[in-house]
């Protein structure tokens, strides 16, 4: 395991802590089941050895990151994507 130092705003911490204290488990255990389960670990991989995908699956994952993080594409995009990508 990595030690890391997280700041949280107080009502954050009491809710981790109320959260903690109603499945009797540590703190740090309900963050690292909370990372578990809102991370994908094929979209951000962050060691040297880069993993192996087929160009679908990176350009899959590099969509449902860019989904989570809040970006759309044009509404018109299905129809007009010569005028997009060649002008």
């Amino acid at each position: 395991m990595v030690r890391m130092q997280l700041y949280l705003p107080q009502q954050q911490h009491d809710r981790l802590k109320a959260l903690a204290l109603k499945q009797r488990k540590s703190m740090s255990s309900v963050v690292r089941q909370l990372v578990d389960e809102k991370t994908d670990p094929d979209v951000l991989t962050f060691t040297n050895k880069p993993k192996k995908m087929s160009t679908g699956q990176w350009l899959l994952n590099q969509a449902k990151l860019a989904e989570s993080m809040g970006f759309q594409g044009p509404k018109d995009l299905a129809s007009k994507v010569d005028e997009y990508l060649y002008g």
